[in-house]
Protein backbone atom coordinates (compact mmCIF):
# COMPACT_ATOMS: atom_id res chain seq x y z
CA UNK A 1 0.00 0.00 0.00
CA UNK A 2 0.79 3.78 -1.32
CA UNK A 3 -0.05 6.33 1.67
CA UNK A 4 0.85 10.34 1.67
CA UNK A 5 2.69 11.26 5.19
CA UNK A 6 2.05 14.41 6.66
CA UNK A 7 5.72 16.35 7.41
CA UNK A 8 5.02 15.38 11.26
CA UNK A 9 4.46 12.08 10.72
CA UNK A 10 7.82 11.98 7.95
CA UNK A 11 9.60 13.36 11.06
CA UNK A 12 8.28 10.97 13.48
CA UNK A 13 8.69 7.70 11.74
CA UNK A 14 12.03 8.75 10.57
CA UNK A 15 13.04 9.46 14.25
CA UNK A 16 11.61 6.07 15.78
CA UNK A 17 12.52 3.95 12.94
CA UNK A 18 15.67 2.39 15.03
CA UNK A 19 13.65 1.13 17.76
CA UNK A 20 10.64 0.15 15.46
CA UNK A 21 13.37 -2.20 13.62
CA UNK A 22 14.67 -3.24 17.26
CA UNK A 23 11.01 -4.12 18.40
CA UNK A 24 10.36 -6.18 14.94
CA UNK A 25 13.10 -8.18 15.57
CA UNK A 26 12.85 -8.93 19.27
CA UNK A 27 9.27 -9.26 18.65
CA UNK A 28 8.59 -11.44 15.58
CA UNK A 29 4.80 -11.87 15.49
CA UNK A 30 4.07 -8.24 16.27
CA UNK A 31 1.03 -7.09 15.01
CA UNK A 32 2.13 -3.38 13.78
CA UNK A 33 1.64 -2.76 10.37
CA UNK A 34 4.82 -3.49 8.49
CA UNK A 35 6.92 -0.42 7.16
CA UNK A 36 8.68 -1.25 3.72
CA UNK A 37 9.99 1.91 2.58
CA UNK A 38 9.23 5.59 3.21
CA UNK A 39 10.35 8.13 0.49
CA UNK A 40 10.23 11.81 -0.65
CA UNK A 41 9.00 13.08 -4.04
CA UNK A 42 9.33 16.44 -5.55
CA UNK A 43 7.41 17.90 -8.79
CA UNK A 44 6.53 21.21 -10.12
CA UNK A 45 2.89 21.78 -9.42
CA UNK A 46 1.73 22.28 -13.19
CA UNK A 47 -0.34 25.79 -11.93
CA UNK A 48 1.91 27.05 -9.77
CA UNK A 49 5.18 25.77 -11.08
CA UNK A 50 6.96 25.50 -7.98
CA UNK A 51 8.58 22.89 -6.70
CA UNK A 52 6.32 20.76 -4.22
CA UNK A 53 7.49 17.97 -1.69
CA UNK A 54 5.21 14.93 -1.09
CA UNK A 55 6.41 11.82 1.78
CA UNK A 56 5.11 8.62 0.61
CA UNK A 57 5.14 5.30 2.92
CA UNK A 58 5.07 2.05 1.38
CA UNK A 59 3.45 -0.36 3.58
CA UNK A 60 2.04 -4.04 3.99
CA UNK A 61 -1.60 -4.19 3.09
CA UNK A 62 -3.44 -6.50 6.37
CA UNK A 63 -6.13 -7.64 4.02
CA UNK A 64 -4.04 -8.42 0.58
CA UNK A 65 -4.46 -11.59 0.91
CA UNK A 66 -7.60 -12.64 1.81
CA UNK A 67 -11.11 -11.60 0.91
CA UNK A 68 -12.30 -9.55 3.81
CA UNK A 69 -16.27 -9.14 5.04
CA UNK A 70 -17.47 -7.32 8.09
CA UNK A 71 -14.78 -5.13 9.93
CA UNK A 72 -14.05 -2.62 12.85
CA UNK A 73 -11.54 0.09 13.46
CA UNK A 74 -11.22 0.26 17.21
CA UNK A 75 -9.16 2.59 19.61
CA UNK A 76 -10.86 1.59 22.72
CA UNK A 77 -12.39 5.18 23.01
CA UNK A 78 -16.31 6.21 22.74
CA UNK A 79 -16.09 9.77 21.71
CA UNK A 80 -17.14 9.95 18.12
CA UNK A 81 -16.30 6.24 17.69
CA UNK A 82 -19.72 5.26 16.09
CA UNK A 83 -20.86 4.29 12.43
CA UNK A 84 -23.96 3.59 12.19
CA UNK A 85 -26.68 5.46 12.80
CA UNK A 86 -30.17 5.02 14.15
CA UNK A 87 -31.44 4.50 10.50
CA UNK A 88 -28.85 1.66 9.72
CA UNK A 89 -29.13 -1.97 10.43
CA UNK A 90 -26.11 -3.91 11.30
CA UNK A 91 -27.58 -7.03 9.81
CA UNK A 92 -28.63 -5.23 6.73
CA UNK A 93 -26.97 -7.67 3.39
CA UNK A 94 -26.87 -4.41 1.38
CA UNK A 95 -24.59 -2.77 3.96
CA UNK A 96 -20.81 -2.06 2.58
CA UNK A 97 -18.74 -4.35 4.80
CA UNK A 98 -15.83 -2.81 3.71
CA UNK A 99 -16.59 0.24 5.62
CA UNK A 100 -14.86 -0.64 8.75
CA UNK A 101 -17.22 -0.16 11.75
CA UNK A 102 -15.85 1.41 15.42
CA UNK A 103 -15.91 0.91 18.93
CA UNK A 104 -19.39 2.31 20.11
CA UNK A 105 -21.08 -0.23 17.15
CA UNK A 106 -18.93 -3.41 18.70
CA UNK A 107 -19.93 -2.76 21.37
CA UNK A 108 -23.27 -2.54 20.53
CA UNK A 109 -23.78 -5.41 17.94
CA UNK A 110 -20.86 -8.06 19.22
CA UNK A 111 -19.72 -7.18 22.58
CA UNK A 112 -17.27 -9.96 23.22
CA UNK A 113 -15.54 -12.56 20.69
CA UNK A 114 -14.53 -15.47 21.88
CA UNK A 115 -11.39 -17.14 20.13
CA UNK A 116 -11.00 -20.84 20.60
CA UNK A 117 -8.00 -21.31 18.02
CA UNK A 118 -5.11 -19.32 16.47
CA UNK A 119 -4.08 -19.98 13.05
CA UNK A 120 0.01 -19.35 14.04
CA UNK A 121 0.31 -22.07 16.86
CA UNK A 122 3.89 -20.78 18.03
CA UNK A 123 1.46 -16.86 18.41
CA UNK A 124 2.20 -15.58 22.00
CA UNK A 125 -1.58 -15.46 23.96
CA UNK A 126 -3.05 -12.47 21.91
CA UNK A 127 -3.51 -9.71 24.19
CA UNK A 128 0.58 -10.30 25.21
CA UNK A 129 1.01 -9.72 22.13
CA UNK A 130 -1.71 -6.30 21.69
CA UNK A 131 0.04 -5.56 25.34
CA UNK A 132 3.72 -5.50 24.19
CA UNK A 133 2.95 -3.79 20.94
CA UNK A 134 1.54 -0.74 22.99
CA UNK A 135 3.62 -0.45 25.48
CA UNK A 136 6.18 -0.18 22.21
CA UNK A 137 3.52 2.90 21.16
CA UNK A 138 3.41 4.26 23.99
CA UNK A 139 7.22 4.69 24.65
CA UNK A 140 7.60 6.41 21.67
CA UNK A 141 5.17 9.35 22.37
CA UNK A 142 2.18 7.70 20.11
CA UNK A 143 -1.67 7.34 20.09
CA UNK A 144 -4.46 7.26 18.50
CA UNK A 145 -3.69 3.99 16.51
CA UNK A 146 -6.45 1.50 15.82
CA UNK A 147 -6.58 -2.29 15.75
CA UNK A 148 -8.15 -3.04 12.56
CA UNK A 149 -10.15 -6.17 12.72
CA UNK A 150 -11.51 -8.18 10.04
CA UNK A 151 -13.51 -11.20 9.21
CA UNK A 152 -12.23 -13.50 6.54
CA UNK A 153 -14.26 -14.79 4.17
CA UNK A 154 -12.78 -18.10 3.52
CA UNK A 155 -13.86 -21.86 4.11
CA UNK A 156 -12.24 -22.98 7.71
CA UNK A 157 -10.62 -26.15 5.49
CA UNK A 158 -9.12 -24.26 2.92
CA UNK A 159 -7.94 -21.39 5.21
CA UNK A 160 -6.04 -24.43 7.14
CA UNK A 161 -4.37 -26.24 4.24
CA UNK A 162 -3.39 -22.27 3.47
CA UNK A 163 -1.65 -21.61 6.93
CA UNK A 164 0.18 -25.51 6.34
CA UNK A 165 1.72 -24.80 3.45
CA UNK A 166 2.75 -21.21 4.94
CA UNK A 167 2.48 -20.86 8.88
CA UNK A 168 3.41 -16.72 8.11
CA UNK A 169 0.28 -16.21 6.85
CA UNK A 170 -1.47 -17.28 9.82
CA UNK A 171 0.15 -14.48 11.82
CA UNK A 172 -2.59 -12.69 13.34
CA UNK A 173 -5.46 -15.22 12.67
CA UNK A 174 -7.83 -16.35 15.27
CA UNK A 175 -10.90 -18.51 15.00
CA UNK A 176 -14.03 -17.80 17.03
CA UNK A 177 -16.28 -19.82 18.86
CA UNK A 178 -18.83 -19.88 15.74
CA UNK A 179 -15.93 -20.80 13.52
CA UNK A 180 -15.32 -17.48 11.96
CA UNK A 181 -11.98 -16.20 11.15
CA UNK A 182 -11.43 -12.54 12.12
CA UNK A 183 -7.55 -11.40 11.22
CA UNK A 184 -6.27 -8.53 13.61
CA UNK A 185 -3.33 -5.98 12.68
CA UNK A 186 -2.14 -2.81 14.74
CA UNK A 187 -2.28 0.04 12.20
CA UNK A 188 -1.68 4.09 11.96
CA UNK A 189 0.97 4.31 14.65
CA UNK A 190 2.29 7.76 13.98
CA UNK A 191 0.08 9.90 15.94
CA UNK A 192 1.90 11.88 18.44
CA UNK A 193 0.93 13.50 21.01
CA UNK A 194 1.82 17.29 20.46
CA UNK A 195 1.00 20.34 21.75
CA UNK A 196 -1.60 20.54 19.21
CA UNK A 197 -2.95 17.19 20.47
CA UNK A 198 -2.50 18.43 24.14
CA UNK A 199 -4.95 21.71 23.28
CA UNK A 200 -7.20 19.04 22.20
CA UNK A 201 -7.58 16.98 25.20
CA UNK A 202 -7.98 20.49 27.34
CA UNK A 203 -10.16 22.07 25.02
CA UNK A 204 -12.62 18.74 24.08
CA UNK A 205 -11.82 16.89 27.72
CA UNK A 206 -14.69 19.26 29.12
CA UNK A 207 -17.60 17.68 27.15
CA UNK A 208 -15.77 14.01 26.93
CA UNK A 209 -13.88 13.57 29.48
CA UNK A 210 -10.97 10.86 29.02
CA UNK A 211 -13.28 9.33 26.12
CA UNK A 212 -11.29 11.35 23.70
CA UNK A 213 -8.46 9.58 21.20
CA UNK A 214 -5.81 12.99 22.03
CA UNK A 215 -5.35 11.61 25.49
CA UNK A 216 -1.63 11.01 26.80
CA UNK A 217 0.02 8.31 25.19
CA UNK A 218 0.40 6.58 29.10
CA UNK A 219 -3.97 6.67 29.53
CA UNK A 220 -3.92 5.74 25.91
CA UNK A 221 -2.11 2.66 26.02
CA UNK A 222 -3.74 1.60 29.70
CA UNK A 223 -7.36 2.12 27.66
CA UNK A 224 -6.40 0.65 24.27
CA UNK A 225 -5.06 -2.93 26.25
CA UNK A 226 -7.79 -2.50 29.24
CA UNK A 227 -10.29 -2.33 25.93
CA UNK A 228 -9.24 -5.79 24.12
CA UNK A 229 -8.86 -7.10 27.73
CA UNK A 230 -12.71 -7.08 28.22
CA UNK A 231 -13.90 -8.17 24.67
CA UNK A 232 -11.33 -10.64 23.67
CA UNK A 233 -11.21 -14.07 25.10
CA UNK A 234 -9.39 -17.32 24.23
CA UNK A 235 -11.18 -19.90 25.22
CA UNK A 236 -8.40 -23.07 26.40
Amino acid sequence: MLKTLSKREFFKLRDILKDYINHLQHNPDSLLIKFLGMYQMEWKDPETKKPRTYNMLVMSNLFKSFQVGQRFDLKGSIASRTRLTVNDSFEDPSRDETIALKDNDFRKYMKQINFVEQMKPDMPPLLDVIRNDSEFLKRSNLIDYSLLLGELKIELSSLREMCKKNPELGRGIYIDGTNRAWLIGIIDPLNSYTTVKKAENLFKSTGYGNSLSAVPPQFYSDRFIGFFNGIFNFEE
